[in-house]
C-alpha cells in the first residue's frame, strides 16, 4: 500500500494517476472545510467514509467531525451463482457539494450484462451540475457497463473504458468539474482502497422570487436526479401550466391516476412529460402512493398535485398485486360516474400526443363491449419495422403503460380479485382472468415509453423492447383508420386483407427475406396449437418475433392468432397461427405451415443462431474485450498519448 492505495498487480501508472489527483488538491491552501473521502472496493462489497477537517495552514490538519458514519460493506447474500448476490454491482452515491449530505444512493446490478447500463446513464444525466458523485464496485460491477463508459469518459473518467470485467474500481468526481479520485485493480481477488481530500463548496447566499422557489431550492439540496427541476441556471417551473387541447370535452370528466412509490426521480419524469402533453386537466390528476417517502410527498406538494397513500403488506409481486387492487378499489369509490379512468405508472415517458390519442379512441371503448381497454403503448413496435403514426389496431394485449378502462370493468375485476398475498402480476391477471376474450385498442407508434427498471422490468427486456420504443413527438395526430375498429369492421378488414395476400414459404429469419418482396400483402402461416395446460404453444411465434424484433413472448398484440407487421410502407406481412387462429380457413389445405421444431436439424440450428443475433452481437463485443487482456497497457498508452 502506497499513500493509502492498495496495489495488487497494477501497473505503476495507476498509482501515479491517483497521486496526481490527490497532490494537486493538497497543494491548495484554503480556509474552507476540508473533507477526506475514503473508498474501498472488493469482492466482499464496498465502503465509503467521509471525515471533515478544518485547514489551519498548509501543513496542519485538525479533525473536526465524522460527517456521516461509515457505509458498511454490503452484505452479499450467497445465491445461485454470482448473479444472484444481493447488493452486487456498481454503487452510485451522490453528495451535496456544500454539506456532503447523501442525496442519492443506488446499486446498479452491472454484474449482469443486459440493460442496466441504460438506467445508469439516465440517472447520471439527470444529476445536478456540481454534485459530488462516487462510483464504487461492490463485488462484480463492470460486466454490464458497456456503452455507459462513453458517458463516464465524457464526465472525466480516465479508466472507465479500460476496466476489465473483474475490476474493482473507485471513481469520485464532481459532475461538470474535476475528478477527485480514481483508482482500480483489474483482478477480482484484489481489493482496492483509495482516499483523497475535497474542499467543500462555499455556501452562496440565494435570492428567491417567491417562497415556493425557496422551498424548491431547499428540496433540491437534499434530493438528486430530478433533471431540470433542480437545474439552478434554468430550472423548470415548480408548477407547470398545461396546454389546451381543442375539441376534447370528453376528457373533462376522466380522472388521470398515477401509480407511484418511492422512485421520485422516475415520478418527476412522468409528471413533467404528462404536463407537457396538451389536454391534461390538472384537477383530474391524482397520484396514489404505495410505500411513500417524504421525498415523494414533498415533491408532489411543491408541484401542487393531489395525492394519497395506501398501506401495503408483503413484498415483491404479491405486494404489487394487492397495491393495484387497493388503487382500483379507491378509484371505484371515488369516481363511480366517470366514463373512463386513465392509469399511468411512475416510470413512463409521455408523448405530446397522449391526450389527443386518448380523446379519439376512448369513445370506442365506451361503445364496443368487445373491448376492455385502450392503451397508448404500441404492443407490436419494433425499430426494425415500419410503424405508422396515424393508425391503430385492436387485439389481445395487456393494458401495459398508459391506458384507460371503464368503471364497470374495474368493478368486474374487484369482484374476483383475490385478497391473499400471491405472486400474480396484475396486468397479466386482468387479461387472463377478467378480460374474457375482450381486446384493446393500441397504436402502431407509441404514445408512451416505459423507461424504468424495476421488479418486472428486468435489464434484458428494458434494452430489447422498452427503451428502443419510438414516441410520437407531435400533438394532434388524426387517426385515419378508426372506422375499422368496431369488431365487425375489423374482422372484415382482416378477412379481405388475407384473401388478397400472397402465401409465403420462406424462413422468416433470413436476411432481407421480406424487404426484397415487391409491394403488397403477404401471409406466412406458422404452427400454433394449445397445449394440455391450456397455454398457447408459442415456440415458432417467439422465434419470428426475435428475428423481426417485436414482442412475441406472449400473444400480446395479435387478433385471433393473426399478427400484422409492416416491413416497409408498402409491404405488409400477416403471420397466422395454424390451426388455432379463426382465420386459418383462408389458407389453402396444402399451404406450408412454418414450424420451428419440425425443421431439419441443420435448418433449425441455423434459425436458432439467426434468432439470437441481437444478443450474440452484443455478447461477442463483451467477450472480445474479455479476451483482450490489455486493459492496463491500453490505459497507460492513452494517458501518455494525451500528455
Amino acid at each position: 500500500r502506497v499513500d493509502g492505495v492498495m496495489m495488487c498487480g497494477v501497473c505503476p501508472v495507476l498509482l501515479l494517476l491517483v497521486l496526481v489527483h490527490v497532490t494537486a488538491l493538497m497543494l491548495e491552501e484554503r480556509t474552507s472545510k476540508l473533507v477526506w473521502l475514503s473508498g474501498y472496493s472488493s469482492q466482499e462489497g464496498y465502503n465509503l467514509t467521509a471525515r471533515t477537517y478544518r485547514s489551519m495552514n498548509a501543513s496542519v490538519l485538525r479533525e473536526d467531525t465524522v460527517l456521516y458514519p461509515a457505509i458498511k460493506k454490503t452484505e452479499l447474500l450467497q445465491g445461485i451463482g454470482a448473479h444472484h448476490r444481493h447488493g452486487e454491482g456498481l454503487m452510485m452515491l451522490v453528495m451535496n457539494p456544500t454539506t456532503l449530505q447523501l442525496t442519492f444512493k443506488q446499486v446498479f446490478p452491472l454484474n449482469q450484462m443486459w440493460g442496466y447500463h441504460l438506467d445508469l446513464v439516465w440517472q447520471v444525466e439527470h444529476l445536478q451540475q456540481g454534485s459530488v458523485v462516487a462510483f464504487i464496485v461492490s463485488g462484480t460491477g463492470t460486466v454490464g457497463l458497456r456503452d455507459a463508459t462513453k458517458t463516464m469518459s465524457l464526465l472525466g473518467s480516465v479508466m472507465a473504458q479500460h476496466l476489465s470485467q473483474t475490476a474493482h474500481w473507485i471513481w469520485i468526481f464532481v459532475k461538470g468539474g474535476k475528478t477527485i479520485l480514481e483508482t482500480m485493480v483489474p483482478i477480482y481477488k484484489c481489493p482496492v482502497y483509495g482516499h483523497a481530500p475535497l474542499h467543500l463548496a462555499s455556501i452562496i447566499n440565494q435570492q428567491f422570487s417567491s417562497k415556493l422557489e425557496m422551498e424548491r431550492w431547499n428540496y433540491c439540496q437534499t434530493q438528486e436526479a430530478l433533471g431540470s427541476f433542480c437545474n439552478e441556471d434554468k430550472p423548470s417551473p415548480v408548477r407547470i401550466q398545461t396546454s389546451t387541447l381543442h375539441n376534447s370535452s370528453l376528457l373533462d370528466n376522466i380522472p388521470v391516476i398515477i401509480t407511484a412509490g418511492t422512485r421520485v426521480q422516475y415520478l418527476y419524469e412522468t409528471l413533467s412529460t404528462l404536463f407537457a402533453a396538451p389536454g391534461l386537466r390538472h384537477n383530474n390528476l391524482e397520484v396514489i402512493l404505495g410505500n411513500s417517502s417524504p421525498q415523494t410527498t414533498r415533491l408532489l406538494n411543491l408541484m401542487g398535485i393531489r395525492w394519497r397513500s395506501v398501506t401495503l403488506h408483503g413484498e415483491g409481486n404479491a405486494m404489487l398485486f394487492q397495491y393495484y387492487r387497493k388503487v382500483y378499489h379507491y378509484v371505484s369509490k371515488t369516481y363511480p360516474n366517470a366514463p373512463a379512468v386513465i392509469f399511468m405508472d411512475e416510470d413512463v415517458q409521455i408523448s405530446p400526443d397522449f391526450f389527443s390519442y386518448m380523446n379519439q379512441v376512448i369513445p370506442f371503448l365506451l361503445e364496443d363491449d368487445t373491448l376492455y381497454c385502450v392503451t397508448a403503448y404500441a404492443a407490436l413496435f419494433s425499430p426494425n419495422l415500419y410503424n405508422r403514426v396515424n393508425t391503430v389496431r385492436r387485439g389481445t394485449t395487456q393494458v401495459n403503460w398508459g391506458y384507460a378502462i371503464t368503471p364497470s370493468f374495474i368493478e368486474e375485476a374487484l369482484r374476483i380479485w383475490p385478497t391473499i398475498l400471491d405472486g400474480n402480476i396484475y396486468d397479466a391477471w386482468l387479461v387472463e382472468m377478467v378480460s374474457d376474450g375482450r381486446e384493446c385498442i393500441f397504436p402502431d407508434l407509441s404514445r408512451t415509453r416505459h423507461f424504468g427498471v424495476g421488479l418486472n422490468a428486468v435489464g434484458m427486456e428494458v434494452e430489447r423492447f422498452y427503451m428502443p420504443m419510438d414516441l410520437v413527438k407531435e400533438c394532434g395526430i388524426t387517426l385515419t383508420n378508426l372506422d375499422k375498429i368496431p369488431i365487425q369492421n375489423w374482422t372484415s378488414h382482416i378477412s379481405e386483407s388475407l384473401k388478397e395476400a400472397e402465401v409465403l414459404n420462406v424462413n422468416p429469419c433470413d436476411d432481407g427475406v421480406f424487404a426484397n418482396l415487391r409491394k403488397g400483402s403477404y401471409v406466412l402461416p406458422y404452427y400454433l396449437a394449445i397445449e394440455e395446460d391450456g397455454m398457447y404453444y408459442l415456440n415458432s411465434y417467439m422465434i419470428i418475433g426475435e428475428c423481426l424484433g417485436f414482442w412475441a413472448l406472449s400473444e400480446s398484440g395479435w387478433h385471433e392468432g393473426v399478427t400484422k407487421v409492416s416491413i416497409t410502407a408498402g409491404i405488409d406481412v400477416y403471420f397466422i397461427g395454424v390451426p388455432e387462429s379463426d382465420y386459418s380457413h383462408f389458407l389453402k389445405p396444402n399451404a406450408t405451415v412454418w414450424n420451428y421444431l419440425q425443421l431439419p436439424l441443420e435448418k433449425r440450428n441455423k434459425v436458432t443462431i439467426q434468432s439470437r443475433n441481437f444478443y450474440s452481437n452484443i455478447t461477442e463485443k463483451i467477450f472480445d474485450k474479455i479476451r483482450r487482456n490489455s486493459y492496463v497497457a491500453d490505459l497507460c498508452f492513452d494517458v501518455f498519448a494525451t500528455t
